[in-house]
């Protein structure tokens, strides 16, 4: 299922990632954050 999760809030510290962003998942798994990737069509937003 690909899902797109508007305006989540993502943390990551070991990235030093603290940042309100779009989310593309697909399959369970993030294939993206912020921009949507090419040919991503999301079944749930």
């Amino acid at each position: 299922m690909k899902l797109k999760i508007a305006g989540g809030r993502v943390i990551d510290p070991a990235q030093k990632l603290d940042k309100v962003v779009d989310l593309y998942i697909d399959d369970g798994a993030v294939v993206a954050l912020g921009e949507q990737p090419e040919n991503f069509v999301a079944e749930e937003v």
